[in-house]
């Protein structure tokens, strides 16, 4: 059925979808992993990055599940694979 509410994607879906093509979104964070550095409220830029252009200690935004954002910090690398963390104890 035409305007069903059910064929709107998830905005986190959306989310994904415009930063995939090179988008920049606003973020509003949720949650306390990221105390103090943010809180839970705060709204964050964020722009796409290549895995090579984020060094350890930037917060990142991914995609952990598929289609769900996540905002934590890059604690490590190995190869191709990034560590995050959040920074609240």
């Amino acid at each position: 059925m035409a305007g069903d509410r059910r064929d709107i994607p998830p905005i986190e879906d959306l989310g994904v979808r415009l930063l995939r093509g090179g988008g920049c979104l606003r973020v509003k964070a949720r949650g306390g992993s990221m105390l103090p550095f943010l809180w839970d409220g705060d709204v964050a830029l964020v722009t796409p990055a290549v895995g090579r252009d984020v060094e350890v200690g930037d917060v990142i935004c991914y995609e952990a599940p598929p289609g769900k954002l996540c905002l934590h910090r890059l604690i490590a690398r190995h190869r191709e694979r990034l560590v995050t963390k959040g920074d609240a104890l």
